[in-house]
């Protein structure tokens, strides 16, 4: 090839003749960013992002791999193999770009043609793109330079920065500020790199149909304007076309065109782009769609007190999407799940001195999640009372066994139990064996305080209760004898082999009506009216209790005052062991 062919090509990518070095980085990259009128900045959604804007692969969805070769007029040519790598932190790019040219003629200062030269150059890039925002993409491109002109060789580096905003659902802004970095150096001598800034705005207002629009801003030379537009036919074949007003305004601008295809995970693409005199361009491209490495789905379970909000170590129980047992560390009180199926977990914390708590996680492939669980102490509640005499309600020393739990009455008969809450049977054994030891079941509730007193009756002892009593010429209980009754119902079942002998009572005062025919008729309904109460509500065999009326026969005290009356109509016990 003759030495005139290499300064056109100089020339063509070089807007400003002379003003910058290294004019390998003002090619552009891609079958499909070329055939669109070299715009691409607010698109950039494959792995030629890299060039064109960084920021682009923070919106990626594949990890891809990038193969080109273009074909320039005259001989000239230059490959690019780009590998992207998408992760949960970002996607990582890497690219390598050579472009060279041989047999380029040279003379000598004679005009003698001499030896045949080689030149080549290469680009080796960086890059990494984030989403660092739900609408919002930014990226970064380091390039490492190298420029071998036979004779003269040039190194050098550059950064490109740029960002990806998506304005509305069918609208993308973009820019990329590129070539940032100190002067090549060409053995001693420096020259300016071709920086600028591309902004860009993408408009998608159906999905076959792509429209784009570019402006380029270069630090030396005019302003760059780029458009094209990609229509898709069935997903399947897309046809494209650009115009552009650079290199060199219209001289080697103009019209652009390409095709595209696809099928399941590959790409090919082409691209036909003409400059003028010079000659026309082929592109050519392989892309191949690779799954991009998931964040493994997690979820981080942290049990802490409801209260003071401290760590605990605590067992967990997980069920539904995954059945596992484990325990929290106890020093953060935590628990990680990795590679948890998507879905939802049902989780049961149990912790000794603390309420189970139930509870589920909603987990979201390749999402982290992470729940705290509260646990609630659990408050023990009180159960106290007296030991008392039935009928003289002094204190009774007693063993009173609750829950395992053995205490000893004191002097008054009191007693303590201090319970988790639930229901319990309380057990009272006196040390005085004429009593009748009693039990009975008491539900007590979590923090509060319930109070239970036991009123122990003795062997063969006749009991007169003060409050169990009638209206005159009446044989109904009255509601305030319910507690005295069920006290002695509670005894009879508890102790088998007891007998009751109630005996009824009448004032002195005669009476006769339909229901009663005389005293003795009454006071024999009263007593018959508490061994019902008790078969009824207590099941007790009606041969264990024995009733007998007195009528008027053996009073309290005088008959003299209706205060005085009203004791006597009464009802009185007597609890025999059973022979």
């Amino acid at each position: 090839m003759g030495i005139l062919n290499i300064l056109l090509f100089v020339f063509f990518i070089n807007s400003g003749v002379g003003t910058t070095a290294f004019p390998l980085l003002k090619i552009t990259y891609g079958p499909r960013a070329c055939a669109m009128g070299e715009s691409f900045t607010a698109l950039s959604n494959d792995a030629t992002a890299v060039f064109w804007n960084p920021g682009g692969l923070g919106n990626l969805k594949n990890s891809e791999l990038f193969i080109s070769h273009h074909e320039w007029f005259q001989g000239i040519r230059d490959e690019n193999l780009i590998f992207v790598l998408k992760t949960p932190r970002g996607t990582f790019g890497a690219s390598l770009l050579i472009a060279g040219v041989g047999d380029i003629e040279s003379r000598g200062p004679d005009q003698q043609i001499r030896k045949s030269l080689n030149s080549s150059s290469g680009i080796f890039s960086l890059s990494y793109g984030v989403e660092p925002l739900k609408h919002l993409s930014l990226g970064m491109t380091f390039k490492g330079l190298y420029d071998n002109l036979e004779e003269i060789v040039g190194k050098g580096w550059s950064m490109d920065f740029g960002g990806i905003y998506s304005f509305h659902p069918l609208v993308n802004l973009g820019f990329n500020v590129y070539n940032l970095g100190p002067d090549m150096e060409y053995e001693g001598e420096n020259i300016k790199l071709p920086s600028g800034i591309r902004t860009g705005i993408c408009i998608q207002p159906e999905f076959p149909i792509l429209l784009l629009l570019d402006l380029n801003f270069p630090q030396k030379g005019k302003i760059e304007f780029h458009s094209g537009a990609e229509v898709w036919i069935r997903n399947t074949i897309a046809l494209r076309c650009g115009y552009r007003n650079a290199p060199q305004d219209i001289e080697l601008g103009g019209f652009t065109f390409g095709l595209g295809s696809k099928w399941q995970k590959y790409n090919v693409d082409y691209a036909y782009v003409p400059y003028g005199v010079i000659g026309n361009t082929h592109r050519i491209s392989l892309k191949i769609l690779i799954p991009p490495i998931k964040r493994k789905t997690s979820l981080l379970i942290k049990v802490i007190d409801s209260e003071i909000k401290t760590p605990l170590k605590a067992e967990l129980k997980f069920t539904g999407n995954v059945n596992l047992m484990a325990t929290t560390d106890s020093l953060k009180g935590e628990y990680r799940i990795v590679g948890i199926p998507g879905g939802i977990t049902n989780i049961d914390v149990m912790k000794e001195g603390y309420h189970i708590a139930f509870d589920s996680a909603y987990t979201i492939e390749s999402e982290s999640r992470k729940k705290v669980i509260e646990l609630r102490k659990i408050k023990p509640g009180v159960v106290k009372g007296s030991v008392l005499d039935a009928e003289t309600k002094s204190p009774v020393l007693s063993q009173v066994i609750c829950d395992g739990k053995k205490i000893k009455t004191d002097d008054k008969g009191s007693y303590s139990f201090e319970l988790s809450g639930g229901i319990y049977r309380i057990e009272v054994f006196p040390d005085d064996t004429s009593y009748l030891k009693s039990k009975e079941n008491v539900s007590i509730n979590e923090g509060k305080v319930t109070e239970k007193n036991f009123y122990l009756f003795k062997k063969e002892v006749k009991l007169i209760f003060k409050n169990i009593h009638f209206e005159t010429a009446k044989a109904d209980i009255l509601p305030d004898a319910y507690s005295i009754l069920d006290n002695i119902g509670r005894i009879l079942k508890d102790n088998p082999k007891l007998k009751l002998h109630i005996a009824g009572h009448t004032d002195s005062r005669r009476i006769s009506t339909p229901e009663f025919h005389d005293n003795w008729d009454l006071s024999r309904a009263r007593a018959e009216a508490v061994k019902y109460y008790l078969i009824d509500k207590h099941t007790i065999e009606p041969l264990r209790l024995k009733t007998e009326g007195y009528a008027y026969t053996i009073p309290l005290v005088p008959n003299d005052s209706p205060e005085n009356m009203a004791k006597n109509r009464r009802v009185e016990f007597r609890i025999t062991d059973s022979k």
